[in-house]
């Protein structure tokens, strides 16, 4: 099998595979419980919230960094929404940003602002501040779908000084694998990571750092007792999470420079390509503003649900967007807000890429599409 869908799950990390049992047997238990066990593993919880922030975030001090384990990314931002917002509260997004999102939003604030956007889908604004300033700003490093990497330096700066009182969560979901936040940069008040796309199989963290780290942190504590937004911290699970970020960041450059090839290497291929129907196969982003590791095209007069199923026929796996929004039978609520027709809008293709990958691969990829199309 040829795997090309890396962005909505990553492929385990073989070395975690093999110290899972050591991890299950350091880690088991109840870290809520109150006898010695529960006390060992909240220092060992401890701990890993340390590990994760020098992997992800050294420049963040430990008295100002806080983490919350959770089984996945919706259960957090959930309990995000439910903290910060209300009837009154408003919340600034994307219109690109992930269907979990955008129904978060839906349930949880009485006003929902969007982003202005410019041609690529770079938030080039803040939101009409007529209806009041944000209590919460979503940004997604990257957009899940199309692959687009926001600013997020130039974005971040431009909020702390047009309302500094907007509390930032940056969905780092499919940016810290291969991407990071430098010491320069300004931070957000919050990141959310996912085992899933880590290659830790599952788990997910919110990190909360600034003078209010501590406050978030007990929210969801109180939380967790009185309304049960979520549920307790998974110990063993939060260990292979750690591991897992801190086996992605000591890669990550050897990862990033095999992904660097094999993204040029079908961009060369794809570029303009003449389809059969006439068209051109269209690149939705240039390099530049892509990430590393996902590869989106339009393939005009073709339905790319379609190809999707043609392609699983041939053993090779890729997406025609979104994971949760694929058998909705709507067109890409991304490509439409872009302002693509709704033709264009089922046209969409995303290869996800990561460094298991080959160049090989890749060269089967551009075979089996030609072969397909001519048979579509």
């Amino acid at each position: 099998m040829i795997y090309f869908d890396h962005a909505a799950a990553a492929s385990v990390i073989p070395e975690l595979r093999n110290i899972y049992a050591e991890l299950i047997d350091e880690f088991s238990g109840n870290p809520e419980a109150a006898h010695q066990q529960g006390r060992q593993l909240r220092k060992k919880l401890d701990s890993l919230q340390r590990r994760i922030f020098a992997a992800l975030l050294p420049q963040v001090t430990e008295s100002e960094q806080s983490i919350i384990f959770s089984s996945d990314t919706a259960e957090l931002l959930n309990a995000v929404g439910i903290m910060a917002g209300g009837q009154k509260k408003t919340l600034w997004l994307s219109p690109l940003d992930h269907p979990s999102v955008r129904a978060m939003g839906q349930r949880c604030f009485g006003n929902v602002e969007k982003f202005p956007l410019d041609n690529y889908g770079r938030i080039c604004a803040l939101p009409n501040t007529s209806a009041g300033a944000g209590d919460l700003a979503i940004i997604s490093a990257v957009q899940s779908e199309i692959g687009l990497r926001q600013d997020l330096a130039e974005v971040i700066t431009r909020i702390r000084r047009e309302s500094p009182e907007t509390v930032i969560l940056v969905d780092g979901v499919q940016f810290a694998a291969f991407h990071a936040i430098t010491p320069d940069m300004p931070l957000p008040d919050l990141l959310l990571i996912s085992g899933s796309k880590l290659g830790a199989g599952s788990g997910a963290a919110l990190l909360a750092m600034g003078s209010k780290s501590g406050i978030w942190r007990r929210k969801f504590a109180e939380s967790r007792h009185k309304d049960y937004l979520t549920g307790r911290t998974d110990a063993v699970q939060a260990a292979a999470l750690t591991y897992a970020v801190e086996y992605t960041l000591r890669t990550r450059d050897e990862s990033v420079k095999q992904l660097e090839t094999l993204n040029q290497m079908l961009r060369k291929e794809l570029e303009n390509k003449l389809l059969p129907n006439g068209q051109n196969l269209r690149l939705t982003l240039p390099a530049e503003l892509s990430a590393v590791n996902i590869l989106h095209m339009l393939l005009p007069g073709y339905q790319s649900g379609v190809l999707v199923r043609m392609f699983s026929n041939e053993n090779i796996m890729l997406a025609s967007g979104s994971a949760c929004e694929s058998e909705s039978g709507e067109p890409s609520a991304a490509l439409t807000a872009l302002g693509y027709n709704r033709k264009d809008s089922y046209s969409g293709l995303r290869l996800s890429l990561a460094k298991e990958n080959t160049p090989e691969e890749c060269r089967i990829f551009v075979q089996t599409l030609d072969r397909i199309l001519k048979n579509y």
